[in-house]
């Protein structure tokens, strides 16, 4: 059974199944992190940058500096794209997949439904109501939605959940109206 959505004639016809396969978390898990990887950039941009600013005021550390800058560029630079492709690409999907095997509320199809007060989901377990208020947060990309209701917990709606009659457009709009533009909510604010 591969991600299935449709409108079924035992409910209203506002009503789709969803089964979140595990690639849609794994592109979900990808966006999610995708602002951890500027940041380490940053990170080392601001290091560099120190690193010069010491060289340039401490005549004495300049050569040291410079030669330690330029080793470590030329050492852990392809390593550093090595470990960046194979977290990506090996170590993110297998965590995932062992992951969300292990969630027996993970393997339920879920029913969902937007309504102006809010997504209405229901599984064979349970049946909710999830306000907008409730969320805190979302972003989007060409593959998924992800809805936040905590910093680092949130719901996914594939992009190809459109192709099966879900508004996501209007759920899209919706989503801006109420939680303003996509971005990914901070831990913190200054």
């Amino acid at each position: 059974m591969d991600a299935l959505f449709w409108a079924t004639d035992a409910e209203p016809k506002d009503f789709f199944d969803l089964e979140i396969t595990v690639q849609d978390r794994v592109d979900a898990a990808r966006l999610h992190g995708k602002e951890n990887v500027l940041f380490a950039i940053l990170w080392i941009i601001n290091i560099l940058l120190v690193a010069m600013t010491v060289a340039l005021f401490w005549p004495d550390a300049r050569e040291s500096i410079f030669n330690g800058i330029w080793s470590a560029f030329e050492y852990l630079t392809i390593p550093a794209i090595a470990l960046f492709l194979a977290f990506r690409f090996v170590f993110l999907p297998r965590h995932v997949r062992s992951t969300y095997a292990k969630i027996p509320l993970a393997q339920l199809v879920w029913r969902i439904a937007l309504h102006p007060e809010g997504i209405e989901t229901k599984s064979s377990r349970h049946h909710e109501m999830l306000r907008w208020s409730d969320f805190i947060g979302w972003r989007t990309n060409a593959k998924v939605t992800i809805v936040y209701f905590t910093h680092s917990r949130y719901l996914v709606f594939p992009a190809r959940l459109a192709s099966a009659g879900f508004p996501m457009d209007e759920f899209k709009a919706i989503l801006e109206r109420e939680l303003g533009e996509p971005k990914r909510p901070q831990y913190w604010s200054l």
